[in-house]
């Protein structure tokens, strides 16, 4: 496989979460295709048990992204 380089030093943060955000999309696309390695499940697990227990806090994707955002000064 061919290694694709970026100038990633040159990009702003927002441009590097951009790219990053499109890498993600486009893997969830093929979500079929992607075999999760065996310790995710277990963290999975362990998550799925921490917010059963309500003793973590989460929030939607789009109102994180945004936050992040906001905290990151990025928009």
């Amino acid at each position: 496989m061919e290694k694709i380089e970026f100038p990633l030093s040159k990009f702003t943060f927002a441009q590097k979460f951009n790219l990053l955000e499109t890498i993600l999309g486009d893997f969830s696309k093929n979500d079929e295709a992607f075999e999760s390695p065996v310790w995710h499940e277990k963290i999975l697990n362990e998550r799925r048990e921490t917010f059963a227990a309500v003793t973590a806090q989460y929030s939607d994707w789009s109102e994180a992204k945004e936050r992040i955002k906001r905290n990151l000064s990025c928009s």
